[in-house]
This record gives structure tokens, C-alpha cells and sequence, in this order.
């Protein structure tokens, strides 16, 4: 099943979050007082917070393979079956008021 997504759109979404993530040390360094390791932590926690809602965007794009549609779509269908199976070799019922 295809994703109603295009797939273009998800690789430019992840390679602007790659540029951002790229270009942000440059621009932390550039024009701020904190110091080395606090923009060391800053980035990473950002890179880890950023990449982690691109990669749920993308599982959120295309769910089926998570999903176990295929056992629970057999059991269905055997239930079914064994519902039809059980009513034709049931006697027929009759209704109220009927001799």
C-alpha cells in the first residue's frame, strides 16, 4: 500500500531537518555567550528531540506494516465462516405465535 504522502516531500522534510541541524551549531557558536558544552547539549538534545518526530512522522505515514492486520483480518474471517458453517446446520427457527 502506498503512502498518501509523497515520498518526495518526506526526503525534503528530513534533508531541511539535516541542514537545520547542520547549520544551527554555526549559528549558536556565532552569537552566544554559553559556553562550548552547554551548545553541545543544547544541539544534542535538539537533534535527538527533531529526528525522533521525523522518524514518528514517517511510521506515521505508513502504519499497515505495524500493524497485525493480517492475522486479526484470518481470524475474522474464520469466525465468519464458522458462523455460516453453524447456522445452516441449525434447525430453522420458528417464530412466535406459529404452530
Amino acid at each position: 500500500m502506498g503512502s498518501p504522502i509523497p515520498p518526495t516531500y518526506t526526503r525534503h522534510t528530513s534533508r531541511v531537518l539535516c541542514l537545520y541541524l547542520g547549520l544551527l551549531p554555526i549559528a549558536l557558536v556565532g552569537g552566544s555567550t554559553c559556553g562550548l558544552l552547554a551548545i553541545l547539549v543544547n544541539i544534542s538534545l535538539l537533534s535527538y528531540v527533531f529526528v525522533g518526530i521525523d522518524e514518528i512522522g514517517v511510521e506515521i505515514e505508513n502504519p499497515f506494516p505495524l500493524l497485525p492486520m493480517y492475522h486479526l483480518s484470518t481470524v475474522v474471517q474464520e469466525n465468519v465462516g464458522n458462523q455460516f458453517l453453524m447456522m445452516s446446520h441449525s434447525p430453522p427457527q420458528t417464530q412466535y405465535g406459529s404452530p
